[in-house]
């Protein structure tokens, strides 16, 4: 009988606890050719979702018509222990589907992560919603029966060109219909023939086993509930039943680089071993998979100059390739890199002196970036818009460039309404604000962060009242000052942020004293100085007691 997998409470699961990567010779690419059970007739339903005219096909795939197939749903009477079926589908589909060129495919981990971002209540936004706003043009959804040995796939594709249409695929063993269904969504994606070598890539099992995916597609449902504790249990799990899975691979590495110097050289010998293999099959976008979180890793290691070389690559077989999702995080991960090589600049002692140096590391993740939104616009993709833009407009201003700086905010706080996320419209108008505020534009600045404090969470409210409370001050307006900080440290007196605390009742006490109100500036310095000493902050302490004094003795 089978069992529901549940890790033990008193397994070690500490992220360096893995097993070595194995040899490329004993653990081949994916798992070894075994017989096909017959096909089974494929049931199409309605009509085809794009126009059967081939002339206007290839067309769409240049101008990038996104597709995403997300949302598969468990049957009716799906056994509760099969549940991983539909994640697993999920992933091996559109895992096959972004290997194809020139087909522009969001991968589940992107469109997982673009609902969570759209959430703003209790309940996670509808799938249509939040597709729509990536740009998405062509949904694919469903249904997944089981068990395992008798799998059955329904697919539904939805383009924006056409009627629905239906694929049924088993039963039949899991591997089986997850081909099947591999063929018939080529059949309707992808215009001309896929040449054989591709063909056979695509279609290589997805793991030696089913119980293999079973613990992968676990992994990644634990993932999406930030439960890192049974993502590495599953993911071990799953390397113990198939040590070649490249997927399982890269997310034991991604975990591994977070902790420790060795746990990243183990995580970087696994990464060498999974490149050799997809390089060895002609695995174009496992190679570039793998580049990208190797230079993750070399950023982390403070090592820009071989991540920059990496991400680089990825940028221009991405491009070649029209890989536009790939391209998109290349780009986005050399910007990041070049800033992170400014800021490293920044922080040396002749750090004036290389002020041109740094300014050119700022012009080139500008450049960079102004490309990342230029295809994001091209997608239709709100969601990843909005952020990039921020980011943008941050980096313009430290350029100097504060006209196109307020232009990037206002393109983020754009692409924050059109998705319907209070908490990126809050953000944005948050940033708004403080730019009026470095303008001077006090009113303009005011009325932003109001906004912004309409719109923010509950938790975040004692922040946006500092920062009214600073803008009231800049515009000499000490009284609304003081009350805004009073209102926000009130806010912050029962909460662990004592470091919010110690700057409301340091404010509070500059501004009592401009009005002369010695009195009441010595009681915030008191406050002031116990949380400095709870944070055992010496040199902030003796300052906040120096000015005390002279508070106490009379002194303005």
């Amino acid at each position: 009988m089978r069992q529901t997998h549940r890790p033990p409470g008193d397994r070690c699961r500490q992220p360096g606890c893995f097993p070595e990567p194995h040899n490329a010779a004993r653990t081949p690419f994916g798992a070894p050719t075994r017989n096909r059970w017959a096909i089974v007739a494929l049931a199409l339903v309605a009509a085809p979702a794009f126009g059967d005219d081939a002339t206007t096909r290839p067309r769409e795939l240049r101008t990038w018509r996104p597709i995403a197939l997300v949302g598969l749903q468990p049957a009716d009477g799906l056994d509760a222990r099969d549940r991983w079926m539909p994640t697993a589908v999920e992933e091996v589909l559109t895992r096959r589907l972004r290997r194809v060129p020139g087909l522009a495919v969001v991968s589940t981990m992107r469109a997982y992560q673009a609902r969570r971002e759209m959430r703003d209540g209790d309940q996670p936004p509808p799938w249509p919603r939040v597709l729509a706003a990536l740009g998405v043009k062509t949904r694919i959804g469903g249904t997944v029966a089981g068990p395992p040995h008798q799998c059955r796939i329904r697919l539904e594709l939805v383009g924006d060109r056409g009627e629905p249409v239906t694929g049924e695929f088993g039963p039949a063993r899991m591997f089986d219909a997850l081909d099947q269904a591999t063929e018939w969504l080529l059949g309707r994606l992808v215009s001309s023939r896929v040449d054989d070598k591709l063909r056979r890539l695509l279609l290589t099992p997805p793991a030696r086993s089913p119980s293999a995916l079973e613990y992968y597609a676990r992994a990644v449902i634990a993932a999406r509930k930030d439960n890192m504790r049974d993502v590495v249990y599953y993911l071990e799990k799953a390397a113990d039943y198939d040590p070649g899975q490249p997927q399982v691979q890269i997310m034991l590495a991604q975990v591994e680089a977070r902790t420790s110097p060795e746990a990243r050289a183990t995580a970087a010998a696994r990464l060498r071993h999974i490149q050799r293999q997809a390089q060895q099959v002609g695995d174009v976008g496992l190679d570039l998979d793998v580049e990208l979180t190797h230079g993750a890793m070399l950023v982390a290691e403070r090592s820009f100059e071989s991540a920059a070389m990496r991400f680089a690559r990825c940028r221009e077989i991405a491009t070649e390739r029209g890989d536009v999702y790939r391209r998109i995080a290349a780009i986005n991960a050399l910007a990041d890199t070049y800033l992170s090589q400014e800021a490293e600049l920044a922080r040396q002692e002749d750090a004036e002196s290389k002020r041109e140096e740094r300014n050119a590391k700022l012009a080139a993740a500008s450049a960079l970036l102004d490309e990342a939104l230029d295809l994001l616009a091209r997608l239709g993709d709100r969601v990843a818009e909005g952020p990039i833009a921020n980011k943008h407009a941050l980096l313009l201003e430290r350029l100097g460039l504060n006209d196109r700086a307020l232009e990037m905010h206002q393109r983020s706080l754009a692409a924050a309404e059109a998705i319907g996320s209070r908490a990126n419209q809050a953000t944005a108008w948050m940033f708004l604000g403080q730019w009026y505020r470095r303008a001077q534009r006090y009113d303009e600045a005011l009325d932003a962060t109001r906004k912004c404090l309409e719109l923010a969470s509950r938790d975040a409210h004692p922040r946006v009242r500092i920062a009214l409370a600073d803008i009231y001050a800049a515009r000499g307006d000490t009284e609304e000052a003081l009350r805004e900080f009073q209102q926000a440290y009130d806010e912050l007196i029962d909460t662990d942020d004592l470091q919010n605390q110690l700057l409301c009742l340091e404010r509070i006490a500059e501004l009592q004293a401009q009005r002369g109100r010695n009195d009441a500036a010595v009681d915030a310095l008191t406050d002031a100085l116990d949380i400095a000493e709870v944070l055992e902050w010496k040199d902030r302490a003796a300052k906040i007691r120096a000015r005390r004094d002279q508070l106490k003795r009379g002194a303005p």
